[in-house]
Parts: structure tokens; C-alpha cells; sequence
């Protein structure tokens, strides 16, 4: 019976499913090795994140996660990742593996074990059981807990190129005879053990045998041996990174300078000495040099530098090399793209340049130093690929270097920090719209107004900062326009007027916005607040008018808000308190604290989360403000609070005792008040209090023990409280009687009501004789009322009272 129609691309259809199961499948003993290797990994098959979840789910080996077969026909495991497989972090003790487990796989090329805190292997079944697999070429052990033993269990690998052993416990001296079978490797990655240095006991020089190797990265251990000689007979190494180690006094060359196949070099992060080694000028194939953050010393001289023709990268920053301005010495590196020489000595070059165009184009220079003024070098003139720019605190005068931007159309990022420019902030051609996405000109000179259209010149900027200039005038609303603007800073300027309301409309990106130190006036109330975004808010020093916007607080993340110095009015709102900053300082707000914060409508960063220890706001001033009634006892547990101060306002009531729990505190002021009542004494148990001070207010009774911190707050911290005593005040607490609450202010000091009295009743005593001795007839009528009252209270007596009568002849004269 011959096919139907449908049977050809039926059976087609049927062939490719088969292939495509049979892609996905496996042999049947290296499926059984991978679910006994997920057994002794301990796989928890309730972790949907482990990436043993998906094994053993279906048959079809080579799709499970990590697993990789061979194109061919044989489907062999030829890769085996298990990265982060297991969960080491939870289990105690020591893990070792059974490296066996993997000798079924005889394809295996990649076996990668990182991340599972693997210690070593069991008895007998070490890695070099894996001499078998004559394929293996890479070995990840990374982030594991490996000791030197490690090393000799690699002996029979010969095939590896490729071996990782970053992250682990390789300490002390390192023989280098270990490698001696590893002759085909070509990357060994030992970074962030603890290898002091590398050692021969043979008598040779280096690993010779390694001269397949390329890279190498020794890269944050403790290396200290500034010799180097180890590297002698690594001529193919091409990638060496030597940064964060212990590297000190001057490079003693022999070894490393011979390796003249070497294309970057990284010695960054050390303490090298010295002069930087002549014979670096034999690297000629070094294409990235990396010496920053050492103690490099002496002039780049064309000489020095000037032969690395294949140079890309050099970064010379954090170091005490003289660089000239004019960037001389690099004129003939062609290659040269990036050049870092931050935090070194810039100087005027005297020498003459032969050739005043550079051949290089470069697409980064940072040269952000401290120097003497300077106009912008010729060099720049030049340069038309530039990206990224840093000129900072080298004093550059003259105006913004508009041509900068008009000659590089690429420029990303352009930083001229504390330099000396003047002039007015003019831009390039309107025509041309910058990519640029950081600004940063603050602390210079320049003056007259923001370009009103510099919304639409830079539409791209994610970073401007124009402050502590001399800018005047106000705030354009194009910056509305910078839709991705995430940070803007106008502060320390004379910006007059009000805040554009299209600003808060626009910059729906916008998370810093710095305003402080201007003369802006207006209300502050923005009924239209979009800046879901933003976390820091910075107005103080203005001239802000009206009460603190509850729209603040819709959708937003804002953690920093500081409205100082400005004449804001009205209340606190409660939500305020959800915030890690919060500076309302030398205001007109009035009313009291809120006391019931906890239950505003932002509590999940705030005080309803304190009684747990869960509260954020570390910095609080409500200073030189109009506020009144106690201080609510829910402030003393801000425990991540390191300021607070209250201090110059109309608060009453007693110091809560809660202030105890304060445990991060450094300074707390609540001078200038109307407080009473004793200062707690849980309050020695602040360790971290360093400013402290209720002056001025109507305390009483004796002030805390003077221990611990309480041992370095002087009398200043206690003065203007009349009823304190103890030291470090004069007032001596013996005796003390404890006086009546009879004041609003608290008590009456008895000692002074007694001394009163006595003043003035004998002041009445003497004016009446007085008055008695000159008067004639006062004197007569005083007696006479004097007899009659004696004479009333005998009558009175006698009459009302049984009187014995051997009393009744002592009667009063008539």
C-alpha cells in the first residue's frame, strides 16, 4: 500500500521530534552519574533556584540546566556547570568530594564546582582520578575553601588549559614545582587567597614549564616579594595582574621586564617605590598599564613612556609622578585612548614640542590634580573623539570651554570641578544636541544667568551640577525637558524666584534635587508632585514661604528632606518621621510633636517598626523653631538616631526617660526650652554620646553621675537650670530638700522663701514701732486696742470656757 499524501511530511515531521529528543538525550550511565552527583551535592528538590531543580524532572539529560552535550551523534556531557549548587553556607563543617563520580563522563571538556565550599576531596578519590578524563581542559574550583593540598592533586591533568582557583585558602609559599604537569595551561586565576610568595626548591629560576601560560592573576593576596623573579620563563604570558598586594620598595625588574609578549600589566594598589623601571620601555607589545595607587616617583619623560607605541590604557593616578600639562611625552602614542593621572603633580613643561598636534585621539583623559592656574592645553584643541573628560582642581581659568562640546560630539561625561572659570555659561551650537550625560562645573566663577535653553542643548543629562558658581537670575523651567535626569544641583548660587512647577512636572526621573543657598522665594506647596523618584531634598537657606506639602509624601521615596533656614510655617506632619533625615531647623513652625506618628500612612520606614528595632531616621533637627508641649516619649525609640536636636523652641514637661534607648546616639540638644523635672539618669548608659546639652531650662535635683561619657560634658551642658546641682555645676546636693511643685516652672526654693519672710517681717516689726515712737496718738489708740483685745479674750474665756477659779483673781486690768 504506497503513501498517501500526508505520509511524507508526516514521517518528516516524526524524523525531526526523534532528532530532536535524541539532541536532548544522553547515555544511559552519564544520566545515572548526573543524578548520583545531585544526590551528593544534597539537593534540596524543593529549591525551585538550585540548579539541580530541574534535573532527573525528564530523561532528556543534556536540557537540564548545566548540562551540555556534544553536537554529535554520541551525546556526550562534554560540560557540567554546578556553580553555586549547593548550599554551603547553611550547613556546618567541612565538605569533601568524591571526584569520582565524575570519570563516566569521558568527553568531559568543562567542569565547573565554584561557589559549594568544597575543603578537599575523601581518601584516595582526589582530582587526581580525573587524570582519566584526557579531555578536561577547564577547571573552576572558584569560591571554594581549598588549601595548598589542592595543587598537588592537580598532577596528571595535562590537559587542562584552563584552571580557577580564586576565592579559596591557598596561603604562605607556593612551590612552583607544582605546576610542573599543568604544560598546557594557559589561564591560572589565584586571586583573593592568601599567597605570600612563590618558591623554587629545585634551584630553578621560575616555572618553566609553563610556557603555554598567558594569563595569570595573582591579583589581592599578600605578596610582598618586589623581585618578581618567579616570572622568568613565562615568555607566552600575555595578561598578568599583580593589583592589591603587599608589594613594597622598589621593582627589582628581572623577570617581569623580559616579558616582552606581555599586553597588560596590572601592579596597581600596592606600595612600589621608586622610579618607574627603565626597562618597562621594552614592553612594546603592552597595550594596558595599570600602576595607580602606589608610590611611583620622577618625571614621564618622553624617554620613559614614549616607546609603548601599542599603548591603549594607562592609568598613572594616586601616585607622586611630575606629568607636564601639555601631555608631551604621549605625543607619539598613536594608540593611546584612555589615560588616568589623577592625584599627581602637573607642571608647566619648558621643553619644546616638536610636533604640537598629538597623533593620538583620545576617547578618555582624566587629570583631575591639584595645581597652579592654567589656561586650557593646546592639545585639547585637537581631540575629537573624547567621552569622558576630568579636569578638576587643576585651577584652569577662562571661560566654559563650549568648543570642547562643539569638537566632540561623543562626550558623555565632562567634570571641571573647583577650577577658576569666569565668564558666562555660554553654550555651543544650538544646532547640535549633546549626548552628554554628566556635568559637574561647580566651584568656580562663573556668572549671569542659566541659558534658558539648556533643557533642549543637553536633553540626555542624567547628572548636572552648576553649584557654588555665581549664577543669578532664574531657574529655567527647559530643564523640565531632561526627562532622565536623576541628579541637580543648583546650590550655593543667587537663583532668585520661584521653583518652576515644571520642574517637579518633568524630571520624573530626578531622586537628588539640591537647591540650597539662594534667594528663592514663593510658597512651598506643590499640589502636582510627580517626582515619585526622588530621595533627597535640599532647600535650606532661602526664602521659602508657607507650610510643609503633605503631596511630598505621595509615592515617593524621599529619605532626605532639608527646608532650614527658611520661613516655613504651620505644623510637622507625622509622615515626616518615615525619613533617615529630616532637618526643619530655624523655621516658624508651631504646635507640638506629633506623638502618634506610628500610625501615619508611610509606616514602612518608621517609628511602628522602632519597638521591633527597625527604624531608619538617623539625623533629626526641629531647632530655632516655635514648638510647644512635651516631647513625646516615642522619639526615644529612634534606635538608629545618631543626632537630635530640639533645642530653642517651647517645649514643657519632663526629659522621657526613653532617651535611654538611644544607643546610637552622638548628640542631643535640648537647651533653650521650658523642660522640668529631673534629667533621667538611664541616660550614662549612652556610650556613643559625644554632644549633650539641656541649658536653659527649669530642671531640678542632682544631675547624672559623671561616668563614662557624662565625664567630658561641662558645666556649659547644664547651665541656665537654677535647681540642678552636682558636678560638674557648684550646687552642692547634700541636704538637699526636695521642693513643691507650686509653678508652672516647677518649685519654690524653700531656703529662699524662709529668707524672704524673715527680711520682711522684720522690716514690718520696725516700721510699725517706728511709727508708734513718732506718733503720739497712734501710740495711745495702738495700746488702747492692745488692752480691749486682752480683755475680750479673757471675757471670751470665762464665758465659754470652765475656768478653774483660782485662776478667775488674776483678772485683767479695767
Amino acid at each position: 500500500m504506497g503513501f498517501n499524501r500526508f505520509s511524507l511530511p508526516a514521517v518528516a515531521v516524526i524524523m525531526m521530534i526523534n532528532a530532536m529528543l535524541l539532541s536532548q538525550g544522553c547515555l544511559e550511565e552519564e544520566r545515572i552519574a548526573l543524578l548520583q552527583i545531585k544526590t551528593s551535592f544534597g539537593d534540596d528538590p524543593n529549591d525551585i533556584s538550585s540548579p539541580l531543580f530541574s534535573w532527573g524532572k525528564n530523561a532528556l539529560c543534556c536540557s537540564w540546566e548545566g548540562v551540555t552535550c556534544s553536537n554529535s551523534t554520541t551525546r556526550r556531557v562534554v560540560e557540567i556547570h554546578l556553580f553555586f549548587a549547593r548550599d554551603w553556607y547553611s550547613s556546618m563543617g567541612d565538605w569533601y568530594l568524591n571526584a569520582s563520580i565524575f570519570l563516566p563522563f569521558q568527553e568531559l571538556k568543562v567542569l565547573d564546582l565554584g561557589g559549594n565550599g568544597i575543603a578537599g576531596c575523601v581518601a584516595n578519590e582526589g582530582f587526581e582520578r580525573l587524570s582519566r578524563l584526557n579531555k578536561l581542559e577547564a577547571l573552576y574550583l572558584l569560591n571554594n575553601n581549598f588549601n595548598n593540598s589542592i595543587l598537588s592533586s592537580m598532577k596528571g591533568l595535562s590537559s587542562l588549559k584552563y584552571l580557577n582557583l580564586d576565592f579559596n585558602r591557598l596561603q604562605g609559599s607556593i612551590d612552583t614545582k607544582e605546576f610542573d604537569s599543568l604544560r598546557n595551561l594557559k589561564e591560572l586565576l589565584l586571586a583573593e587567597n592568601e599567597i605570600q610568595d612563590f618558591i623554587t626548591l629545585t634551584g630553578s629560576e621560575g616555572p618553566s614549564r609553563l610556557n603555554k601560560l598567558e594569563t595569570l592573576d595573582l591579583s589581592s593576596n599578600y605578596l610582598y616579594d618586589s623581585t618578581l623573579s618567579f616570572f622568568k620563563g613565562l615568555s607566552s604570558l600575555k595578561y598578568l595582574y599583580l593589583d592589591h598586594n603587599w608589594l613594597h620598595g622598589s621593582i627589582d625588574t628581572k623577570g617581569l621586564c623580559e616579558l616582552n609578549r606581555l599586553q597588560k600589566l596590572d601592579i596597581s594598589y600596592n606600595n612600589i617605590t621608586g622610579s618607574l623601571p627603565s626597562c618597562f620601555s621594552n614592553l612594546t607589545n603592552l597595550q594596558a598599564l595599570d600602576i595607580s595607587f602606589n608610590h611611583f616617583t620622577g618625571n614621564i619623560s618622553l624617554s620613559l613612556i614614549g616607546s609603548l607605541t601599542s599603548i591603549r590604557d594607562l592609568k598613572l593616578s594616586d601616585n607622586h609622578f611630575q606629568i607636564p600639562i601639555s601631555l608631551g611625552p604621549f605625543f607619539n602614542l598613536s594608540n593611546l585612548k584612555n589615560l588616568n593621572g589623577d592625584r599627581n603633580e602637573l607642571y608647566e613643561s619648558t621643553e619644546l614640542v616638536h610636533n604640537l598636534i598629538p597623533r593620538f585621539q583620545l576617547q578618555g583623559l582624566s587629570l583631575a590634580c591639584t595645581g597652579s592656574s592654567w589656561t586650557f592645553p593646546k592639545f585639547l584643541y585637537y581631540q575629537h573623539d573624547l567621552q569622558f573628560v576630568d579636569l578638576s582642581h587643576i585651577k584652569m581659568t577662562g571661560e566654559f570651554p563650549r568648543w570642547l562640546l562643539q569638537n566632540n560630539t561623543k562626550l558623555e561625561e565632562l567634570y571641571l570641578v573647583n577650577n577658576s572659570l569666569s565668564g558666562s555659561f555660554h553654550l555651543a551650537n544650538h544646532s547640535l544636541v549633546s549626548w552628554l550625560s554628566h556635568l559637574d562645573i561647580s566651584r568656580n566663577r562663573i556668572h549671569n544667568e542659566i541659558p534658558t535653553e539648556i533643557g533642549a542643548y543637553f536633553p540626555r543629562l542624567v547628572f548636572l551640577n552648576l553649584s557654588r558658581n555665581d549664577f543669578s537670575g532664574s531657574i529655567p523651567s527647559s530643564i523640565s525637558n531632561m526627562s532622565l535626569l536623576e541628579v541637580l544641583d543648583l546650590s550655593n548660587n543667587g537663583l532668585s524666584g520661584n521653583i518652576p512647577e515644571q520642574l517637579v512636572e518633568g524630571c520624573l526621573s530626578l531622586g537628588v534635587l539640591v537647591l540650597s543657598n539662594n534667594y528663592l522665594k514663593g510658597q512651598f506647596f506643590w499640589k502636582k508632585f510627580n517626582l515619585t523618584y526622588l530621595t533627597e531634598l535640599i532647600l535650606k537657606g532661602n526664602q521659602l514661604t508657607g507650610i510643609l506639602p503633605n503631596s511630598l509624601s505621595n509615592g515617593s521615596r524621599l529619605e532626605t528632606l532639608d527646608v532650614s533656614l527658611n520661613n516655613l510655617s504651620g505644623k510637622i506632619p507625622r509622615w515626616m518621621f518615615s525619613l533617615l533625615y529630616l532637618n526643619l531647623s530655624e523655621n516658624n513652625l508651631f504646635g507640638s510633636l506629633p506623638s502618634n506618628f506610628c500610625s501615619s500612612g508611610m509606616m514602612t520606614r518608621s517609628l511602628i517598626g522602632a519597638l521591633d528595632g527597625c527604624s531608619w531616621l538617623n539625623k533629626l533637627d526641629l531647632s530655632h523653631n516655635s514648638l510647644t508641649g512635651e516631647i513625646p516619649f516615642e522619639l526615644g525609640y529612634l534606635n538608629n538616631i545618631h543626632v537630635l536636636n530640639l533645642s530653642h523652641n517651647s517645649l514643657t514637661g519632663p526629659i522621657p526617660p526613653a532617651f535611654s534607648n538611644l544607643k546610637k546616639i552622638e548628640s542631643l540638644d535640648i537647651s533653650y526650652n521650658n523642660l522640668n523635672g529631673k534629667i533621667p539618669y538611664q541616660l550614662v548608659d549612652l556610650n556613643s554620646l559625644f554632644t549633650f546639652s539641656v541649658a536653659y531650662n527649669n530642671l531640678s535635683g542632682k544631675i547624672p553621675e559623671m561616668v563614662a561619657q557624662f565625664v567630658t560634658f561641662s558645666e556649659s551642658s547644664y547651665e541656665g537650670n537654677p535647681l540642678l546641682c552636682g558636678p560638674p555645676l557648684t550646687n552642692n546636693c547634700s541636704g538637699e530638700i526636695l521642693p513643691s511643685p507650686l509653678s508652672r516652672y516647677g518649685f519654690i526654693d524653700m531656703q529662699a522663701f524662709y529668707v524672704t519672710f524673715s527680711v520682711a517681717y522684720i522690716i514690718n516689726l520696725l516700721t510699725i514701732s517706728a511709727v508708734l515712737y513718732i506718733n503720739p496718738h497712734w501710740r495711745r489708740a495702738w495700746f488702747y486696742f492692745i488692752r480691749e483685745s486682752i480683755n475680750n479674750c479673757y471675757y471670751f474665756l470665762v464665758d465659754n470656757l470652765h475656768v478653774p477659779a483660782r485662776f478667775r483673781r488674776f483678772q485683767p486690768c479695767v
